[in-house]
């Protein structure tokens, strides 16, 4: 890309009958070279994409959740208990959305290396699921009933995603 504009390499080859095997192989090298050169440019751009994003949406996020901590000291006792489970599942999501943005902005920064060697545990990570779904929970009259999950090596940011992608499925779609 080069100012907004996309650029196309376009490559022609007449090959006559009797063209060699080394010719071939030339092409198929400067084949390889594009196709690793597009990857390279792809992978920048996803790069600063989530640079960006993570820097442009923690200090709208930080806004949020400060208002609702400032909401929830005062009206501390004023509120019913529908209303306080309420601002505690938004403050909650504050929270962690606020670790979803260190997780981007990581990632970043660190660009392709993602950090799968961790010990994760899964008890803990579905808990706080089980938290952040359970609005739809509620609202779909589902239930969640979850044996002991022990602790697996991963990263704990993908496999948040992924049960809680499988959780509210299951909600949605019981």
């Amino acid at each position: 890309r080069t100012r907004g504009r996309s650029v196309v390499r376009v490559w022609c080859f007449c090959f006559s009958p009797s063209a060699s095997a080394g010719d071939l192989a030339g092409l198929a090298a400067i084949q390889r070279r594009e196709k690793h050169a597009q990857a390279v440019a792809s992978n920048d751009d996803l790069e600063r994409f989530a640079y960006v994003a993570s820097h442009g949406l923690r200090e709208p996020l930080r806004m949020v959740t400060s208002y609702l901590g400032v909401l929830r000291e005062q009206l501390d006792g004023r509120l019913d208990p529908m209303a306080q489970k309420s601002l505690g599942f938004a403050l909650e999501g504050g929270t962690r959305m606020e670790r979803l943005l260190d997780a981007l902005l990581a990632y970043g920064r660190a660009g392709r290396e993602v950090d799968v060697d961790a010990v994760v545990d899964l008890d803990q990570v579905m808990a706080e699921v089980a938290d952040t779904l359970a609005p739809l929970r509620e609202k779909t009259g589902g239930s969640l009933d979850v044996s002991a999950l022990g602790e697996v090596t991963g990263n704990r940011v993908l496999l948040t995603q992924l049960l809680q992608n499988l959780v509210s499925n299951g909600f949605r779609y019981h």
